[in-house]
């Protein structure tokens, strides 16, 4: 289990490494306000991903045991197609993107979609390999379209660069699962298989979609009453803390897959998740503690003095980081179980404190900010604990 655990992370970590560096490029050369823009945008097109994933990602696995992917597949890129046109119409209505870019989102937000939906695939067909292969290749694609621009870009280009990362990602991978996605698709199934896909995947979509909001919903409060300074500050910390919930993220992943073995076997199951869990908090807590020993000055070298504070609220945020760990690997395990209510339950009762939040940031920034996330946080984590030793005990 370790040793598989392992070998994903360690491209996951990569992957992390260099999305890390884009960063800092793009926060060093933009500035805090233009990593706070990036962050907005960012999470309108995350957004868009969890609604597209209703059908694809979100219940890939899930609809696997009963449908084949070419099925899936067709479906979900007319899902997305349709969904990537009306958002990005009714954001520009509203005047939340700008008719500049409404073409590059537009772009970004159905290739993103297809381009999470195919690499989910390949791990569901256990093509770990070129899994890892071209999670590494999509963030090297961006990093080697700023090097060529020698930081002569926008924040606007960074979404081309993203796009384009995307689109060739999507072509290897679509020569890769050829096999899958261009056999015969199960047309007289297709009734059903929207059917369960909207049944199941409104469920999960909606729980992670408040899990979302959860603390992106922090990025808009912060641009409305601080600027995006202050959203670009709180970005690079939740990026930080995306480098901790790393392993936990990996872990959980890898969970759908494992628990197919022992669907019959609920205590075997359990023995799994417990083995899963220890293993992601530990590295979790090594990880935190690497990055409160990091100096201030460590911080403002990378990213430049705007970021001088940026360890003190990191010290604050710590438990609710290590916290969430626990989460982040029982939302994965409830959701291989087809229990999609549980990180709901968990998500919308975390979501009230991110919601009260908007009067601590309105007086406390972004200390206001740290302080209803890591509310949050715990909230979830308790509602998923509660849940989890209840299963525990049925199955004694």
């Amino acid at each position: 289990m370790i040793k598989k655990i392992i070998f994903a992370f360690q491209a996951n970590f990569l992957v992390t490494v260099l999305n890390l560096f884009i960063i800092l490029i793009t926060t060093r050369y933009l500035g805090a306000a233009g990593r706070g823009y990036l962050s907005i945008i960012a999470t309108y097109l995350g957004i868009i991903q969890l609604i597209t994933g209703i059908i694809g990602p979100g219940t890939l696995p899930f609809l696997l045991r009963k449908f084949n992917y070419a099925s899936i597949f067709f479906l979900a890129v007319l899902w997305s197609v349709t969904i990537s046109i009306i958002t990005t119409v009714l954001l520009n209505l509203v005047g939340f993107i700008s008719r500049e870019i409404s073409i590059v989102f537009f772009l970004n937000a159905l290739t993103g979609s297809i381009f999470l939906l195919n690499i989910r695939m390949l791990i569901g067909a256990n093509k770990l390999r070129w899994y890892n292969f071209l999670a590494i290749l999509q963030p090297v694609i961006i990093l080697a379209c700023l090097f060529a621009f020698d930081n002569n870009f926008d924040s606007n280009d960074f979404f081309y660069f993203q796009f384009t990362s995307y689109l060739i990602i999507i072509l290897i991978s679509t020569l890769i699962l050829k096999s899958d996605i261009f056999k015969k698709s199960q047309l007289s199934t297709i009734k059903k298989l929207t059917s369960e896909a909207f049944t199941l995947g409104a469920f999960n979509q909606l729980s992670s979609f408040t899990q979302l909001i959860n603390y992106r919903l922090s990025f808009l409060f912060l641009e409305k009453f601080s600027g995006l300074k202050s959203v670009g500050i709180f970005s690079i910390i939740l990026s930080i803390a995306n480098v901790v919930w790393l392993f936990s993220t990996t872990a959980g992943t890898l969970i759908g897959e494992e628990m197919n073995k022992f669907k019959d076997n609920n205590s075997k199951g359990l023995q799994l998740v417990n083995k899963y869990l220890k293993v992601a908090v530990t590295v979790s807590f090594m990880f935190l503690i690497f990055i409160n020993l990091l100096p201030s000055a460590v911080y403002v070298y990378l990213l430049g003095l705007e970021f001088d504070t940026i360890r003190n609220y990191l010290l604050i945020f710590s438990p609710a980081i290590l916290v969430f760990s626990i989460s982040k690997v029982l939302a994965f395990y409830f959701s291989s179980l087809g229990r999609v209510t549980v990180s709901l339950y968990a998500s919308m009762l975390g979501l009230i404190p991110s919601l009260a939040g908007i009067w601590l940031i309105k007086y406390l920034d972004i200390y206001g900010v740290v302080i209803s996330t890591t509310l949050s946080f715990s909230v979830s984590t308790f509602v998923f604990l509660v849940f989890y030793f209840k299963n525990k005990k049925e199955s004694i």
